[in-house]
């Protein structure tokens, strides 16, 4: 399990240097993190993480478990 540092460090490292399998992860998280009651002005209130970075990150799962496996060649 990686430390929140780690996952947040890794979702700005793909924010700022996109790659397009990850920007495909990003949108499908980013769908089902936009409508949900703990997104707070872009931080998810579930873990305090901004989500902008959390949805980029290799290591982040969601602490309410919707993200679950998610498929990018789907």
């Amino acid at each position: 399990m990686a430390s929140k540092f780690t996952e947040i460090y890794d979702g700005w490292k793909h924010l700022l240097f996109p790659e397009e399998r990850m920007e495909k992860l990003a949108q499908i998280r980013f769908e089902m993190c936009e409508p949900c009651p703990y997104n707070i002005a872009g931080v998810c209130r579930a873990c305090s993480c901004p989500i902008q970075s959390k949805i980029r990150s290799s290591y982040s799962k969601c602490p309410l478990g919707k993200w679950g496996e998610v498929d990018v060649n789907s």
